[in-house]
């Protein structure tokens, strides 16, 4: 013999599953045909290639700092890597970045005052960049100088020196 509150659980049961069985079909009559996911493939994450760091572990009761590699990977233009990097500064889990000088004030305008840039006066890896150009090409050459050289004599070239916190390449050795 099934004990009385076991049928009376059973018919319970049942009649929930009926009655919420009736408003699901009532619920399918009020929507459009269309589904409900968007069933189109999601592309994955731009990635960009890993990088091979060493991170610096703290380990206060002794007093030591351990060094260990770490292969992280990382967005994929310059830009997003730094503002990637400005994140972490802001939350708290990197301590200091170090960037070019344009770039650093950049980002410090961007940090709405929660980034202070500490700079030296001059610059700690200088590289002079240059301008390709193909040995025949004689015409693009002749035309890239004229532009620096109108750039130099009207002071635009020294703004954006000072502009970007730049100093003047050396000195053309022939």
């Amino acid at each position: 013999m099934i004990p009385r509150h076991l049928k009376i659980g059973v018919t319970v049961l049942l009649a929930t599953i009926l009655g919420l069985s009736g408003y699901m079909l009532r619920l399918k009559r009020h929507v459009p045909g269309a589904p409900a996911v968007e069933l189109a493939h999601v592309a994955p994450p731009p990635t960009g290639p890993k990088e091979q760091v060493t991170l610096y572990v703290a380990y206060d009761d002794p007093g030591i700092l351990v060094a260990r590699g770490a292969s992280i990977p990382l967005p994929q233009g310059r830009q997003e890597r730094a503002q990637e990097v400005l994140q972490a500064l802001l939350s708290n889990n990197v301590q200091a970045q170090m960037e070019i000088a344009g770039a650093a004030h950049a980002l410090a305008a961007k940090s709405s005052g929660r980034v202070v840039v500490v700079q030296s006066p001059q610059l700690i890896y200088p590289q002079t960049l240059g301008i390709y150009v193909r040995k025949d090409d004689k015409a693009l050459y002749d035309t890239i100088t004229k532009a620096f050289d109108a750039l130099k004599k009207n002071g635009e070239y020294e703004a954006m020196l000072k502009k970007y916190n730049l100093s003047m390449p050396p000195a053309k050795s022939s």
